[in-house]
């Protein structure tokens, strides 16, 4: 949504199918509905498709991979590791990357 503080409309660049968004999810307290929230990896080449587990190449709109353990949640988040520590995560509600 690059631009659109200064105006600028967003343009449609891919419809990307996914699977898994219907039922609901399983083993869930309260709000088991499959609604497919999206969040960026932190380094913006991937988007993660909660309660689909689909991952999304950003580079060419393609489901490049799928978590299996996503597939039942929508809450999810990043921790980057390094030397056994964690170094970068990112938030529930993810960040906004730039292309």
């Amino acid at each position: 949504m690059h631009g659109v503080a200064e105006g600028i409309a967003p343009t449609h660049l891919a419809t990307i199918p996914v699977d898994g968004l219907e039922g609901e999810e399983k083993g869930c307290a309260y709000d088991c509905g499959r609604d497919g929230w999206l969040q960026h990896s932190l380094d913006g080449r991937y988007v993660f498709a909660g309660d689909t587990g689909d991952v999304i190449q950003t580079a060419t709109f393609k489901v490049v991979a799928k978590i299996g353990n996503l597939l039942n949640t929508r809450k999810h988040l990043e921790i980057d590791w390094s030397n056994g520590r964690p170094v970068a995560s990112s938030g529930r509600q993810g960040v906004g990357q730039r292309r």
